[in-house]
């Protein structure tokens, strides 16, 4: 149907927003303008609103000649879901198949790349291609009305009215004429929000392909200035929601996983407690996240080896770096929920982790199956000069 026809005509519309006279052009903004709205319902519903993603269909769409049936939608919304979670994986095939048998595209060699992967960078150098463009007489002007008011709402750190602004449902930011540059820049600004959460590693790609150095920093600058800041508010809160609502242990634990964040500073701070154990995990988001990467910090980690720290913080690093962060944290406490399920406080300091070697209890009696930290029952045996549990009195 149209909708199809809308998304996946996305490359087509790249040199409709590089050309010099889109000012002059109505029908090629209003194209360009309708493809964007596309999109930023798709990553709306990816990203949970799905009552946002049919409004700006009926409302956008349908209004100026498309279709959009609830059946089609969910469709697309299926599809694209599965595309968020793993773009160039294992699910990349059946999201092709899917979508081949949606809107009827011809068939793609195995050879050929995900056709996702092209949509998604398509879509983020039209965004760059408008929200890069000077139309004023001003050649100082650097960017729109709307971007620059998103650039200060994210400067005074308004958490609440910077994802406001970035909610295409928000009819308060409409001008008078719907595709005109200012908007056109706003529903770029709304797309590339979505993509920076949805496909952050197509954004990267694209954005390192730039020949123009100056038009690089230019963006560079844009999205630190005016979606850095909402990409990580919006993020974190998503991860405050699902680490809250998540079981990270067997019934009856006391493990819980809360998330801290400073906007001003850029940090979050993602505490796992059980017991007297506690592990912070510091994410400090750098000034053009996600174009460059978060930089993670472990304190406090305890009873985990070397080998197997590096490998969760790589792991938690990939997942980050793919618009997964919540996912990322999951995993992270998931491991974590794991090391420490079923362990008890140590019977003789009668705690969970050990006061000065930060060591979960490792050494287990063969007969009594009770648990103790090594540095505590080498101890028991140098000062009661025996080589028996102190529980069950049996040889150790």
């Amino acid at each position: 149907g149209p909708l199809a026809d809308t998304l996946l005509a996305t490359p087509t519309l790249l040199e409709d927003a590089c050309c010099p006279d889109l000012p002059d052009r109505p029908a090629a903004r209003g194209h360009l303008a309708r493809a964007l709205a596309a999109w930023t319902a798709v990553f709306q519903s990816i990203l949970g609103s799905r009552h946002a993603g049919r409004t700006i269909f009926n409302g956008v769409i349908q209004k100026e000649g498309g279709v959009a049936t609830p059946s089609y939608t969910a469709r697309v919304v299926s599809l694209f879901t599965l595309c968020s979670a793993d773009v160039n994986g294992a699910v990349a095939r059946p999201i092709l198949e899917g979508l081949r048998e949606a809107s009827e595209i011809d068939e793609l060699g195995h050879e050929d790349p995900p056709r996702e992967v092209s949509l998604a960078t398509s879509l983020t150098q039209i965004c760059f291609a408008l929200l890069n463009r000077h139309d004023g007489d001003d050649d100082d002007e650097d960017v729109g009305v709307h971007i620059t008011r998103l650039s200060t709402l994210a400067a005074a750190g308004d958490a609440k009215g910077v994802l406001a602004a970035f909610d295409p449902t928000n009819d308060s930011l409409q001008t008078e004429d719907p595709h005109s540059t200012d908007m056109l820049q706003l529903w770029a600004a709304r797309a590339l929000f979505g993509l920076l959460r949805v496909a952050p590693q197509a954004v990267r790609a694209a954005c390192d392909a730039i020949p123009s150095g100056k038009a690089r920093e230019h963006l560079q600058g844009i999205v630190s200035a005016a979606l850095s800041f909402a990409v990580i508010t919006a993020d974190v809160q998503s991860a405050q929601q699902i680490l809250a609502s998540k079981n990270w242990a067997s019934a009856g634990s006391q493990a819980r996983a809360q998330v801290r964040y400073a906007a001003r500073a850029r940090q979050a701070t993602v505490t796992f407690s059980q017991s007297d154990l506690s592990v912070d995990v510091v994410l400090t988001f750098p000034a053009s996240f996600p174009l460059a990467p978060v930089k993670i910090e472990v304190p406090n980690m305890v009873g985990i080896s070397e080998t197997r720290f590096r490998r969760w913080v790589l792991q938690l690093q990939k997942q980050i770096d793919v618009g997964a962060l919540a996912t990322g944290l999951s995993y992270w406490f998931s491991n974590l929920a794991s090391i420490v399920e079923g362990l008890e406080d140590c019977p003789i300091c009668y705690s969970l982790v050990h006061l000065t070697s930060r060591t979960l209890p490792r050494s287990k009696c063969a007969t009594c199956k009770h648990l103790f930290h090594n540095e505590c029952i080498f101890k028991w045996f140098r000062t009661s000069t025996k080589n028996t549990c102190p529980l069950c009195q049996s040889p150790f």
